[in-house]
């Protein structure tokens, strides 16, 4: 019931592209890049579906961390689908770069609904120019709110962790290695910044030798005027 409701605020057709994750069979590298490519709902609807399939064969309620998280976004969805501008939060929702500030952002709107306040969900501006997520007014103040999560960050800088662990891990059985690889960093990993760091690993392993040794490259990237230092060590494993 709980999920009919969600699959009909969020859309049939989205809902059915979540619900085609499935990670059983992969190993555990493959099981994390493919959560790492998937909406981050995709894996808490699988939980939740499992949830409710325990919970009727043994008669005693299960729910998970997820499952809660899953059911707290539906009571706020339902707070708010009432309010103008409500499609702005579920189009972003729907988005995977912009679905945790969109989780937080709803949050925050049903909360200070349930607080009898008046809230205004604000449009996206048509030139560009930089807007406040909510208006909040009490009958007298309005308070101007930007919701921001940076969870949406670390998921975006996760999968460029994983795909340069899949690629290192690539390496080390092309040049048959056996190496540990410690990587630093000292700022935000992009693109760039993995890209770099395969380079500086390919060579070391392409040219390493069976003696126990430490190699270190050090990468520097310019950054907002600043040179960030980004650390790559590679050592042979015994």
């Amino acid at each position: 019931m709980c999920l009919r409701k969600l699959e009909g605020i969020l859309g049939h057709s989205f809902v059915a592209e979540i619900k085609s994750f499935n990670p059983i069979g992969l190993n555990e590298l493959e099981a994390r890049i493919l959560e790492a490519s998937a909406h981050p709902l995709a894996p808490w609807w699988a939980t939740f579906e499992r949830d409710v399939e325990a919970s009727k064969q043994t008669g005693v309620l299960h729910l998970s961390d997820s499952s809660l998280i899953l059911l707290s976004l539906l009571s706020d969805l339902l707070d708010i689908e009432h309010l103008r501008n409500v499609d702005r939060i579920l189009k972003a929702l729907k988005n995977r770069s912009t679905f945790f500030s969109a989780l937080f952002e709803a949050y925050v709107a049903a909360a200070y609904v349930r607080m009898g306040m008046k809230v205004e969900i604000v449009q996206e501006s048509i030139t560009g120019e930089k807007t406040c997520d909510l208006c909040v007014s009490d009958g007298s103040d309005i308070v101007y709110i930007e919701c921001k999560s940076l969870d949406d960050l670390q998921l975006k800088e996760g999968r460029q962790w994983d795909e340069l662990h899949q690629r290192l891990v690539s390496l080390l059985r092309q040049y048959r290695r056996s190496w540990l690889v410690i990587i630093r960093s000292g700022a935000t990993v992009g693109h760039a910044e993995k890209e770099c760091i395969i380079n500086a690993a390919t060579e070391a392993i392409r040219i390493g030798d069976p003696t126990p040794r430490r190699l270190v490259a050090n990468i520097y990237f310019a950054e907002h005027g600043a040179k960030t230092r980004l650390q790559c060590t590679l050592m042979v494993g015994q």
